[in-house]
């Protein structure tokens, strides 16, 4: 999960203060099913994602999602001014993502662990995983910057369409509760550790 909101290079820490990079990586690869990767196979982020890994249950994981904003570009600042297409893409251009905003603090953007994803005491999913669905980048349909943000959006009123794990394709409307959002886009968050797991999603809550 990320957003304009970070830095470049700066990384989310997941794992707390001195946390390895093998700690942080299990704990991302249960917040997301496909990864960038490469054909090596040997580093860090080459996360490879099997079905006993969809924990909460592939039909409450997205797989897919629309983006109009993929594919062929002229070039922009994310791609170092180089042109893009279909051939040659970059994740700006052909992946989507959640906001890094859920690791917002008053005092850091990468503290993941600042008790704002901490389940409530209920059980319920925590109140900072709201802002996994960011008011104005969770529908932009302006095809001026076409390849620029990697953000689920579409040109239909009202929503996107996704594809789950189990092969269905759900609308779902851009109002859609943000945490309940994070809980679609995280395979395992039920899994997640204690301070930042989430609850189950149930099908009535999209």
């Amino acid at each position: 999960m990320r957003s304009g909101q970070s830095k470049p290079g700066e990384i989310l820490q997941w794992a707390g203060a001195g946390g390895t990079w093998q700690e942080n990586q299990a704990i991302g690869r249960k917040l997301g099913v496909m990864f960038l990767g490469t054909p090596s196979r040997d580093q860090p982020w080459d996360i490879k994602t099997s079905p006993s890994d969809i924990i909460d249950g592939a039909a409450n994981t997205f797989l897919l999602g629309e983006n109009t904003l993929t594919g062929y570009s002229k070039g922009t600042v994310y791609s170092g001014g180089l042109p893009t297409n279909w051939a040659c893409p970059l994740p700006n251009f052909c992946m989507f993502l959640a906001s890094d905003e859920v690791c917002r603090t008053s005092g850091s953007t990468t503290d993941c662990l600042g008790g704002q994803l901490r389940p409530t005491p209920q059980g319920g999913t925590g109140e900072g995983w709201s802002r996994a669905l960011v008011s104005g980048n969770r529908k932009n349909t302006n095809p001026a910057v076409e390849g620029s943000f990697p953000f689920a959006n579409s040109g239909h009123p009202g929503g996107c369409n996704f594809g789950f794990c189990d092969g269905s394709i759900r609308f779902l409307s851009d109002t859609i509760d943000g945490k309940v959002y994070a809980e679609l886009i995280t395979p395992a968050g039920t899994a997640l550790p204690s301070h930042l797991r989430q609850a189950q999603t149930s099908q009535a809550s999209y």
